[in-house]
């Protein structure tokens, strides 16, 4: 059985022309017409689903950006060694979890440079304690001006319907205002920052459709990245923020970074945030950290 998965509230999921585009392709290179489609945006029985599949002959094609692939790892993760295997199609608007694996320097397997197989990279994803709940992630999760950033997209979506994010990133920078004070913790050890702009902590190295943020994140790896801006005016940033997509600005004495395996950020007042880019709010505390299992 050949399963797609695609999300109807996503920007690739409302054409339903590109979807069966998708489909017709997957099914002549699975050789599999065999198919089930699933719109994951409409409640899916958990133990149902994974009661049906068959781990040794089906396969798994999720078609979406990072939004569609969290949601989906987060919801089935604790069955995650029931799953066959799970290609991602490239396809949505960020893609970074995709772009994490291709820049990781691992191995990977792919077809046709469009179908990624992501079992390898699931088998130790991070999870972040958030506004008293679990979650699952797989590039990044972050509290300040990524987060409003996230606030804005998610305004002009339900406003409109589209979604611009070179437009909300501008009126971001022009709304936001940094951070008195926040407390980090990094395997322990505390530290108190001030004037800060956004703490981000990284599993790969991407994030944003295409910004590397943490150039020294390893998504194999038992650690987290910790990446501060901070003490920085809001027009120097301006001016150094295209810097990030070439991983240069972590040269600069306003960015910090921290390695760890458990990572907290506490602050004094509510705030925004995002969980690979879905934008979450009144946020006063976030514990990222990973349970290592298999070694590299």
């Amino acid at each position: 059985m050949l399963y797609i998965l695609y999300n109807s509230n996503s920007k690739i999921g409302k054409n339903k022309r590109n979807i069966f585009k998708i489909l017709f392709d997957a099914v002549k290179t699975f050789q599999d017409d065999n198919i089930r489609i699933k719109d994951i945006a409409t409640t899916i029985n958990k133990e149902e689903s994974i009661k049906n599949i068959n781990k040794q002959k089906d396969i798994i094609v999720i078609v979406g950006g990072d939004g569609t692939l969290t949601r989906l790892v987060d919801k089935f993760y604790k069955y995650i060694d029931l799953i066959p295997k799970v290609y991602a199609y490239k396809a949505g608007t960020g893609n970074d979890f995709i772009r994490n694996i291709i820049k990781s320097g691992y191995t990977y397997e792919h077809i046709k440079n469009k179908y990624f197989l992501i079992n390898p990279f699931l088998e130790n994803l991070p999870k972040v304690e958030i506004n008293n709940e679990t979650h699952i992630f797989l590039n990044g999760i972050g509290i300040g001006l990524d987060g409003f950033i996230c606030k804005k997209v998610e305004e002009q979506r339900i406003k409109n319907g589209k979604q611009n994010f070179f437009r909300s990133s501008i009126q971001a920078f022009k709304e936001f205002k940094p951070y008195p004070k926040i407390e980090i913790a990094v395997d322990g050890k505390t530290e108190t920052l001030e004037n800060v702009w956004l703490a981000s902590i990284m599993n790969g190295k991407y994030y944003g459709k295409g910004m590397k943020i943490a150039p020294f994140a390893d998504i194999k790896s038992n650690k987290l990245n910790l990446i501060v801006i901070d003490n920085i005016t809001k027009f120097k940033l301006l001016f150094f923020f295209p810097t990030v997509y070439f991983g240069r600005h972590i040269k600069n004495k306003f960015v910090k970074s921290y390695v760890g395996n458990k990572i907290s950020l506490k602050l004094y007042e509510k705030t925004y945030g995002q969980i690979d880019g879905e934008f979450q709010e009144n946020i006063t505390e976030a514990t990222a950290y990973k349970d290592f299992k298999n070694k590299i």
